[in-house]
C-alpha cells in the first residue's frame, strides 16, 4: 500500500540530529522539574520499623513494613526494621542480583539517582506481610 505525502526522514542530517538531540537532551531536565522526590521513609514507617528492631533477624515474628524499588532497573528492598540508635541502618530482604537478608542504608536509597535522574521509589500499594511468608514467596518465584 502506498501512502500519499509520506517522506523519508534522514536521521543523519544536521537539522534532524539537532532537533532529536535537543529533545533527548532536555527530557531529563523537564522530567526532573515535574517530578517531586518521593518520601521513602515516612514517620509511620520509621516508627513501625524501630518497634521491630529488638526482634533482630527473626523472620517469623516480624512484618515487612515497606517495599522500595528501582523504577528503571534491578533492585527491590523490603524493610523489616530500623536501628533506633542509627536510623540509617535498615534490615530486611534485598532482591538485587539474588535474594538475601541483610542490612541496607536508608541514605543510599534516598540519594540514589538512576537513569533520567529517577530515584528509588516506595510501593504505595504495598500491604505489610509476614517476613517469612514473603521470603518463601521470593524463594519459589511466586507472585509478590
Amino acid at each position: 500500500m502506498k501512502y500519499a505525502n509520506v517522506k523519508k526522514i534522514n536521521l543523519n542530517s544536521k537539522i534532524t540530529k539537532n532537533i532529536i538531540g535537543g529533545v533527548v537532551n532536555r527530557v531529563p531536565l523537564v522530567f526532573n522539574k515535574l517530578k517531586k522526590t518521593m518520601e521513602l521513609f515516612t514517620k509511620e514507617i520509621i516508627d513501625k520499623a524501630k518497634a521491630q528492631y529488638h526482634l533482630g533477624s527473626d523472620m517469623e515474628s516480624q512484618m515487612i513494613i515497606a517495599k522500595f524499588f528501582n523504577p528503571t532497573g534491578a533492585g527491590t528492598w523490603y524493610l523489616m526494621n530500623i536501628d533506633p540508635e542509627d536510623e540509617n541502618y535498615c534490615w530486611g530482604i534485598v532482591d538485587l542480583f539474588e535474594v538475601e537478608v541483610g542490612s541496607f542504608s536508608k541514605s543510599e536509597l534516598e540519594n540514589f539517582k538512576g537513569p533520567l535522574g529517577l530515584g528509588i521509589e516506595r510501593d504505595l500499594y504495598f500491604e505489610p506481610i509476614n517476613t517469612k511468608e514473603l521470603w518463601n514467596k521470593l524463594m519459589t518465584n511466586a507472585q509478590v
